[in-house]
């Protein structure tokens, strides 16, 4: 029998996980790109690329996301980040872009 520390950790390194995850981030990461411009986002050129590769190769069985409706195909075959009016993104993506790039300003200075 597994342990909870071990299925947690299964979890993390599963594909579904790992999706879920490249969705939001792609979101954050776009609404930072778009409506706040001049502070650090959430990670890097590479990083950006490789979660649209990621969720691109897997596109006919992304996993559930309560912002996935949010994505489309055709700006993450060129590399784009979602040109969204700032109110389209939902509060919770705004909230947490806010305080993602906060903490790394935060970071940057100490």
């Amino acid at each position: 029998m597994k342990t909870r520390v071990q299925e947690f950790i299964d979890r993390m390194d599963s594909q579904e996980y790992i999706l879920t995850k490249d969705i939001g981030n792609y979101i954050i990461y776009s609404f930072l790109e778009i409506h706040r411009k001049g502070i650090p986002n959430i990670m890097s050129q590479t990083e950006f690329s490789e979660t649209i590769s990621r969720l691109l190769e897997n596109w006919d069985v992304l996993p559930e996301h309560n912002d996935k409706c949010l994505l489309r195909k055709e700006l993450l075959l060129i590399g784009q980040c979602l040109p969204y009016d700032e109110m389209v993104y939902p509060e919770l993506v705004r909230n947490i872009a806010i305080s993602w790039s906060a903490s790394l300003v935060s970071e940057m200075v100490h």
